[in-house]
């Protein structure tokens, strides 16, 4: 799989902070689950998006921001042939991990993984994006419900009753009671239950059997069994899973069930509407791999770690920052910025010290690198000539920095070597611009939803931006809000020591969102539109039309074709009667899917209908990319919607 360099930056997607690592961890899954695709495109397997990986392709095309890993099912005559073949077709190094495999597997689904260990080989590092952690995919399994009620009832129960007994052995009830529980049931199903043999395995093999006693072909309804024994309701039409259509995920396309809108609101209810809650694992999912790979090498080369010697040395540039009883004519500042899509962050400041006559302030692009998979640096990157014109960026070769010795550095790169995905040039390490100024600041370049201490997810992103040699060296820190002041402030105490907490409090400051800096001036005229745009949406007096969003899906067709073809008809029909007073946007959703029968009458006909929008000229036909345009409309429109 090919990601371009910069999708491995950190990045906040939905109000949430994405760790530069968790898109490496991402990154290696998708490679996982490639791998998987092709095995099963190659025998005919069926296989689903599940869980988050669904709602993530539903909602967010690709993962959602706050999960971290991936889950796929398929029927259990599909996976039963997957495990079957997998061992021997998935790449060199893959193991699978289930009741099969490994006496102490506590699950009735398969987990595929890439390694047994942390790798840090080349080709290890090349094929999973940099990831050096073991990843995987779950697999699970869903199983037809019995077609009766009373045969229901007795699958029901006898499942149950496994589940108890291996219940009760995780709670530690006596060896005896738990060894005539198990005679009753083998004596009930007429089974064999061997002492000498790992107990619990016996069981979950049993309770698969159980499980899978009925086929699809004899059941109406499919569900996930151990969710099942828990809740009887979670149970779904088989149907729902007869077929498959194909949606965007990152930089590839996953399978998810072709009635996929009927599945999620079954499953999440109101999908649409975000939850930052969190699954049921520890997360990240590579944390304990984290502390392993300190505890063997002593360190975590991608995690900086606070040393004494820094602490000193903030103690010491903490007491002896004083007014100056002199001060130069004209005092200066310098803005080091990396990325010029984060100048926002700095802009308000830096027209500020520009309307000072007592000061001189600069700003120099930083260059830097992205890494390649295994850390080394790549070719050089600048984007001085990127900023706007009113902006003079200083060459950084020909501005000495030392020389200079300005009163203040502002900067928003705090990682120096430590991020997985980029580094600035070494010359701009924090240790040696400390050494440039008596004040070194750091700007949290990004503007992240408020979160509080509970919301762990969050918490364990930030913390690879908070602890960083970047705060820990600069002066001052500030942050978006007086709420996430505190959070700093906390993680950088438990990293470092209670005794250190007086230092930070008195570093950290808690300013406005730095990414609300920088705010937009509308004026509600033609000139601030795309080029493209503008016929659609101005009037001939040169003021902008009402706008309407107007968005499609095709899971929307898959149920009642006739119907919404009509309804989309309709509704293009209207706005093209008003199209002097509204501007329409239209997002109809790719029809990706090779489809057959009736399936291709109505692709045919859904791309006829588009074309025909397309061709008639009174709209605007957008694709999901152009969001920010459509985001930049609405705010300028005096009256929008979405439909």
């Amino acid at each position: 799989m090919e990601f371009p360099d910069s999708w491995f930056l950190d990045e906040v997607r939905d109000g949430f902070f994405v760790a530069g690592m968790m898109k490496r961890a991402w990154a290696a899954q998708l490679e996982v689950l490639e791998d998987i695709d092709k095995v099963c495109k190659k025998h005919g397997i069926l296989w689903f998006a599940d869980c988050g990986t669904l709602l993530g392709a539903i909602r967010h095309r690709g993962f959602i921001p706050w999960d971290d890993d991936l889950d796929i099912c398929m029927k259990r005559e599909d996976y039963n042939r997957f495990l079957s073949v997998a061992a021997a077709e998935l790449p060199e190094g893959y193991f699978l991990h289930n009741i099969y495999t490994d006496d102490g597997y506590p699950e009735l689904f398969t987990r595929v993984l890439n390694s047994r260990q942390i790798n840090f080989s080349k080709e290890f590092l090349e094929k999973f994006h940099g990831c050096p952690y073991g990843m995987g995919i779950d697999v699970f399994v869903l199983d037809a419900i019995a077609p009766s009620p009373e045969e229901e009832e007795a699958q029901y129960e006898l499942i149950s009753s496994v589940f108890g007994i291996v219940q009760a052995m995780e709670e530690g009830v006596a060896d005896g009671e738990v060894r005539r529980q198990v005679e009753a049931l083998a004596g009930l199903l007429q089974v064999n239950i061997d002492p000498a043999r790992p107990l619990r395995r016996q069981l979950l093999l049993l309770a698969e059997g159980l499980c899978s006693m009925f086929g699809e072909s004899e059941a109406n309804e499919l569900t996930e069994m151990q969710v099942f024994v828990q809740d009887k309701s979670y149970r779904m039409p088989k149907a729902y899973y007869r077929e498959t259509v194909r949606l965007p995920f990152e930089t590839g396309t996953v399978p998810v069930p072709k009635l996929y809108d009927a599945v999620a609101k079954y499953k999440f209810g109101a999908y649409m509407q975000q939850v930052k809650s969190g699954g049921t694992h520890e997360y990240p999912l590579y944390k304990k791999q984290e502390a392993a790979l300190r505890t063997k090498r002593g360190k975590n080369p991608f995690i900086y770690e606070i040393s004494g010697e820094d602490l000193k040395l903030c103690r010491q540039r903490d007491r002896r920052r004083q007014p100056a009883v002199q001060r130069r004519r004209q005092y200066q500042v310098v803005f080091l910025v990396c990325k010029a899509s984060e100048w926002g962050g700095m802009e308000s400041i830096w027209r500020a010290a520009s309307r000072d006559p007592d000061c001189a302030a600069y700003v120099v692009s930083v260059p830097f690198y992205y890494k390649h998979p295994d850390g080394s640096f790549g070719e050089m990157q600048e984007e001085a000539g990127d900023f706007p014109e009113e902006v003079l960026v200083a060459d950084y070769r020909g501005f000495d920095l030392w020389a200079h010795h300005p009163d203040v550095i502002y900067m928003q790169h705090p990682y120096d070597e430590f991020h997985t995905a980029y580094s600035v040039h070494p010359m701009f390490y924090t240790d040696r611009l400390r050494e440039a100024t008596d004040c070194l600041v750091y700007i949290q370049p990004f503007a992240a939803d408020e979160f509080t201490a509970e919301d762990t997810r969050a918490v364990e992103n930030i913390k690879y931006c908070c602890i960083s040699p970047g705060v820990v060296r600069a002066d001052r820190v500030i942050v978006q809000s007086e709420g996430m002041r505190g959070i700093w402030i906390d993680l950088l105490t438990e990293a470092a020591g209670e005794e250190t907490r007086i230092l930070w409090e008195k570093k950290i400051m808690g300013m406005d969102s730095s990414g609300a800096d920088k705010t937009a001036e509308c004026s509600g005229k033609a000139a601030e539109l795309p080029e493209a745009w503008k016929p659609f949406l101005v009037k001939k007096d040169q003021t902008i039309k009402r706008v309407v969003l107007f968005y499609t899906g095709v899971s929307s067709l898959l149920g009642n074709a006739e119907k919404t073809l009509e309804k989309i008809k309709r509704a293009l029909g209207i706005f093209r009667e008003m199209r002097e007073e509204i501007a329409l946007v239209w997002f109809p959703e790719a029809w990706e899917a090779a489809e057959t029968g009736e399936g291709q009458k109505t692709a045919e006909a859904y791309r006829d209908l588009v074309f025909w929008y397309q061709e008639s000229g009174f709209g605007i036909l957008a694709c999901p990319s152009e969001l920010p345009q459509a985001a930049q409309v609405l705010a300028l429109s005096p009256s929008r919607m979405w439909m």
